[in-house]
Formats: C-alpha cells, structure tokens, sequence
C-alpha cells in the first residue's frame, strides 16, 4: 500500500463518529415489501420518515428485485433531496455564527480565582459529528491547526507564561479526570509505550504538545510541534507503576532527550509534579483497558509516590523516531506473565477531500495514526481559526450536499429509464401473448433487451411450472373426487345389501314367529281337543255310574 507524508496532502478531516450509512432505511423498505405491505402504506411511510434515504445504484437494484415500486423508490430519494437541502441550510447558518464567536479568556498565573462560570466554546454550533480539521493547501500547518482541530471538543484560553491552552469538556463533567488515565490504556509498539485513546480528540492532545494543571481551569493542553508515542514521565516499584503527563517546561532535543527547564533531567530528577498528578496501577493491572476502576485512590497516592522510584532515560529518537521506553517491556512480561507483542505505528495519509472518520485507528497489530509535522507560531488567534474551522466544515458539507443532489438527480433519471424500459417491455410482452409466439430479436450489442428477454423466458418457465403444478393438482383433486365417489357407492350398495339381509332376516324371524305361532295355536287346539274328549268320556262314565278316579296322592 503506497503511503505517502500525510502533511504534504491537503485534506479535510472528519473526526468522530455518528456519520450516516448511504444504506439507512433500505431494509426497512424491503421487509414491508417481502411482508406484503400495499405501495400506499409504503409511500406515506417514506414520507412520514425522518430517515435521509441516499440509496446506492446496487441498492436500487436490490430494491426492484425485491419488487418495491418505481415511485416508492423515487420517494426515498426526494427524501433524502429535501434532507440535504436542510443540510446545505444549516451549513449556512453556522457560518454566520463562526463570524459572531466570543473572544478567548485571558487567565494568567497567579491570579484571584474567578467565580466558575461556563468556559467560552468556539464552535458550540458544530456537532462532533460534523467536526472537520482543515489542513492549509501544500500541507503548511502551524500551531493554529490545533486551534480549529480541537475547538468541537474544548475551549481555549490564555494563560500567562504558556499562551493559549485547551480545556477539554470532558474536564467538565468528570470530576477526577486526568490526562492518560481516563479512557485509554498502554500498548508496546515499534515506538515504545504508546497511549492509545477512545476520544477523538486524543490524536493531538496525547502525542502533541504537554498537560499544564491550572489552579482554575484544572487539566489544560499546551499546543506542541513534536509527536511522540506519549509525553509522561515514569516511576515504579514491586508493586505499582505510575506515570504522569510532562508539564510545558519538559522539552525534547533529538540526541539529547528530554530537558527540563533550562538544563539537562539527571538521574532521579523530577520535574516539579505532585504526586496526585500521576496515575498508579497495580503492576498485574498495566495492561487493562480501564484504569479508572484499577488506579490507586487519590487519598493513597502520596504514599504509593513515596515508595517508588523515577525510570530514568525513557525518551529516546532513534531511526527519526521519538521512543518511550517507560517501563522495561521485559519487567512487564515477566510481573504479567502476558504475551506482549509489538503493535506497528503508521502514520495516516489522505488525499483532498478525503473523509476520515477516525484520526486514529487500530487494526490488530498496527495502529494507524494522524500525525502531521507541525511548525512553531500561529497564523491566527482560537476564535479565528474555529472560525476558519467552522467554514470549512460548512463548505465541505455544502460541496457534499451538492454532490448528492447531483447523484440523486442522476438515480432519478435512471429510475425514469428504467421505468420506460419496464413500460416497453410490458407491451412488447402483451404483443406476444397476442401473437402467441416468442419474437426475438438478434442485435447482439442491445444487452439490456436480451436480459429482459431471459427474465421474460424465466417468467414463463415459472408460470409453466406454476401451470403443471395446478394441472398436477386439478388431476390430485380429480382423482380424489372419484375415489370418494367410488367409495361413496360402494357403501351405499353395501349399506343396501345390509339392509336387504335385515329384511329378509326380519323376515325369517316373522315366518318363524308365525310359525311357531301356528304350532302353539295347534297344540292348544289339540289340547282342547283333548280336554273336551276327555270331559265327554268323564260325562260318559258319569252317566254310567262310573266313579271319578282323580289323579294324585290322597293326603
């Protein structure tokens, strides 16, 4: 990958993050569709959006694969038109405003502490989202970059003795805030100890420059020239390790090291830092992420600064390069028992007009940072150059607004295209369905006609399927139709014999009743017969003076 000195490319620099996905609200259009919404329900909720719709020509495609409507689509993208007209008018009122910025806030040493009032912020119409830092044509850069790059994230004052210094808000609503210490931690590269840091702002403050604590202001920036991997100074011992920011009077001199005040820092010399300006970790804790919830309270620092020792000769410039040694990586391995590897330090290039949205980022072993070669004085004052910081960022984002209007302005006439073509092809379809038969066309150089053709051919393939499918299902329903029937008289002759036989079983049964019937009626007439023979021959024998013999035992 070729790379080239990042301050010989002018540039407009976007820092932060919250920048819109060209795809936003694509989705959400295409599972209404798959869910069957109707393209009325879709056209009023496009325009009831507050999404600015920016679809790409490939996600236009997807959408009419998807089978949304032309002016459901083109809904979306006068959508988003309307959007980057009220973009392009907000730009224009922050430039009004970044003509009307407040002047900085003189604070010197020494002074009577003022009531606490809101710092002056030069640029508190500017999202951090929108922030851009301008880079002047041929990559001429001066201490007043900083001004601009960093007016979104703080507030510039004077102070006496050190000129402009920057406060960052974040000093504002975290009480113990300190610097290299709240969200960042330490990682070994080709440069020594470097502070990687999750704050937009940390590419300059962190690696430009040094921390001053003022006695009202509380942690402020002093604007520098020299990168370098971190800027603190290092003590240790068995069982802490601790670090603070290098106050302004700390100097680095390439073959010399670091120098403080007017001479040389001999060995065990300090640099007039309190012991509540460093940050001090457990040594198995180095190597976290959060040092804030690992750090030593502030009512124990003292005592952890008056047990341990400064490390000595930790800033060296070796191969053009500013190294931090701080603690001995070895010793870190050895008191972790971590794999530490090393991580490669990059330096960030861009071209004009390119949109960064990092200026600092880390890709597993390499950290790719924006470090530009910054020379001593400033062209203009903070409130000028967050001025001049601000028209930058309207510009830009005018010049893009623009540029979408123009690319939106090309999607609708290509939608427009599309939409003649779709008309055409319908016709020349009906045309063929009246003609019963496939014209086709042989100019091979018209691509588009034979695409549609084949979508055409597969069309009619799934509809003769789908047709095979409904004869195959007309024959299934047949089928069934007449094996119901078939079942139906065979059960309804079954249901006849079974009632014949009952007949004729009710029959039998009827013929045999009667003729059990006769039998009974014959024995009873026979023995009447025989009661009336009997009774005669007992009337014979009375009149012949015959004596009755009854049956039966005497008693």
């Amino acid at each position: 990958m070729h790379r080239s000195t990042p301050w010989a490319w002018p540039l407009l620099l976007i820092v932060g993050a919250g920048s819109a996905f060209a795809s936003e609200g694509v989705d959400d259009i295409v599972k209404l569709e798959e869910a069957g919404v109707s393209d009325d329900v879709q056209l009023a909720y496009v325009q009831n959006s507050s999404i600015a719709y920016d679809p790409t020509s490939e996600e236009i495609e997807r959408l009419e694969q998807a089978g949304v409507s032309a002016s459901v689509i083109v809904a979306m993208i006068e959508r988003g038109e309307k959007a980057d007209a009220r973009a392009a008018a907000g730009s224009q009122g922050e430039l009004r405003a970044a003509a009307s910025s407040p002047e900085e806030t003189v604070m010197t040493r020494g002074a009577e502490p003022q009531p606490q009032v809101p710092p002056p912020v030069y640029n508190d119409d500017v999202s951090v989202s929108a922030a851009v830092s301008y880079v002047p044509p041929g990559g001429e850069m001066d201490v007043s970059f900083f001004y601009g790059s960093l007016a979104p994230y703080g507030s510039w004052h004077r102070i006496d003795g050190y000129g402009y210094a920057w406060r960052p808000n974040v000093t504002i609503t975290v009480t113990d805030w300190q610097p290299y210490c709240n969200d960042g931690h330490w990682v070994w590269t080709d440069h020594g100890w470097y502070w990687e840091s999750s704050y937009p702002w940390g590419w300059a403050a962190f690696h430009y420059g040094r921390w001053h604590h003022h006695h009202h202001h509380g942690w402020v920036w002093i604007p520098g020239t020299t990168w370098g991997p971190a800027w603190v100074d290092w003590r240790h011992s068995d069982e802490y390790y601790g670090w603070a920011p290098l106050p302004p009077e700390a100097h680095f001199r390439a073959g010399v090291g670091i120098t403080f005040g007017s001479g040389d820092v001999r060995v065990g010399l300090g640099f007039g830092l309190a012991a509540d300006a460093y940050t001090f970790v457990p040594v198995g804790a180095f190597l976290e992420r959060d040092y804030h919830r690992h750090r030593v309270p502030r009512r124990n620092v003292t005592n952890v600064y008056n047990r341990t020792t400064v490390v000595n000769n930790t800033y060296v410039y070796n191969d053009n390069r500013v190294i931090n040694r701080g603690i001995p990586v070895d010793n870190v391995r050895r008191r972790t028992r971590a794999n530490i590897e090393t991580v490669q330090v990059t330096s960030m290039s861009a071209s004009e007009g390119q949109a960064l949205t990092r200026a600092e980022r880390r890709e597993q072993n390499r950290i790719e940072v924006f470090r530009p070669a910054v020379r001593e004085g400033a062209r203009q004052e903070p409130a000028a150059a967050a001025a001049t910081y601000r028209t930058r960022a309207a510009e830009r984002r005018e010049a893009r607004a623009a540029q979408r209007l123009e690319a939106s302005k090309e999607r609708r006439e290509r939608i427009q295209d599309r939409r003649e073509d779709a008309r055409e092809r319908q016709q020349e379809a009906a045309q063929d369905r009246r003609e019963n038969a496939a014209e086709r066309r042989e100019d091979a150089s018209e691509r588009r006609q034979e695409a549609a053709q084949e979508r055409r051919e597969d069309a009619a393939q799934r509809e003769s399927a789908q047709q095979e499918r409904l004869e195959q299902l007309k024959r299934q329903r047949e089928e069934k139709r007449e094996g119901v029937q078939e079942r139906r008289e065979d059960a309804s002759e079954r249901r006849q014999e079974a009632t014949q036989e009952r007949r004729q079983e009710a029959a039998r049964r009827q013929s045999e009743r009667q003729g059990a019937q006769q039998q009974r009626q014959q024995q009873a007439e026979r023995r009447r017969q025989e009661a009336a023979q009997k009774a005669q021959e007992r009337e014979a024998d009375g009149i012949q003076g015959k004596p009755v013999q009854k049956k039966g035992r005497r008693r």
